[in-house]
């Protein structure tokens, strides 16, 4: 009974996660720089722009989600995981109106989405040593438009409104007697040498489960590039401990070769 109280409860923060990491209508999003927010959040998540130069013809729709399909990850990429078979929350209308008021306070323009992909949902193992691990793959318009969201998500309003959206929308999220205690979110490093935009942070969340008087940790890494016109983004999640960073860092570097193996 705990076990599948926790599943649930993963599933929980990770569909409020997507406030986070589909800001703005791409999959790979962030925040910039540090701040210390209300309600026990923080932000300290870093992006690098680089001077941008669309040298290239601009994808047709087609070859964008070609590309996004040819870089997500799949059930081959990763020993002993099967493709997750259950339904997976998504955030309600309300949330999705509370993350886009946030971004119209801070001056957000949606970019021009040409095309977007996902990888299936993958998970590993069982009961408290669940890992689930998805890709994500925006194409935009230009490459002036991916470091124009990179630089907006760096705004330190823009990430002090999620910060409280998040928190407020977990709270809500009860799971029976459980409840949602501390909240946070901190950076992550992000080796993805050659790209000109990075992004890593880490959502972490207690679930308090006063049955049992334990507190039990949930981890959701999100770590993305930006390379081209293009936005990549790993996002793995677990309960107790986080994916190991070992696989992480294996899981971005095969994204990377991915996309520099097909360029837009």
């Amino acid at each position: 009974m705990q076990a599948r109280r926790l599943c649930v409860a993963m599933l929980s923060i990770a569909a409020t996660c997507v406030l986070l990491c589909a800001c703005g209508g791409g999959q790979a999003s962030s925040t910039g720089g540090a701040a210390r927010v209300s309600g026990g959040v923080a932000h300290d998540v870093v992006s690098t722009i680089g001077k941008q130069s669309d040298s290239r013809p601009v994808p047709s729709r087609a070859q964008a989600l070609a590309f996004a399909h040819a870089v997500n990850l799949s059930v081959g990429d990763i020993p002993e995981v099967s493709v997750e078979k259950k339904h997976v929350p998504t955030a309600t209308a309300s949330e999705r109106r509370e993350s886009q008021a946030c971004q119209r306070r801070a001056g957000w323009r949606n970019p021009h989405t040409i095309a977007e992909a996902s990888s299936p949902k993958l998970r590993r193992g069982q009961e408290l040593e669940i890992e689930r691990i998805t890709s994500s793959v925006s194409v935009l318009s230009s490459e002036q438009a991916v470091a124009r969201q990179f630089a907006l998500l760096s705004s330190p309003p823009l990430r002090a409104c999620l910060a409280r959206v998040l928190a407020r929308n977990l709270d809500d999220k009860r799971i029976r007697e459980a409840r949602w205690g501390h909240v946070s979110i901190s950076r992550l490093p992000v080796d993805a040498p050659g790209t000109s935009a990075t992004v890593g942070m880490r959502v972490l969340a207690d679930l308090e489960l006063p049955f049992s008087e334990v507190s039990v940790p949930f981890y959701e890494d999100v770590l993305g590039f930006a390379i081209g016109r293009a936005e990549v983004a790993l996002v793995a999640a677990s309960a107790t401990q986080p994916v190991p960073a070992t696989t992480e860092q294996e899981l971005l570097a095969l994204l990377l070769a991915r996309a520099r193996a097909h360029p837009l």
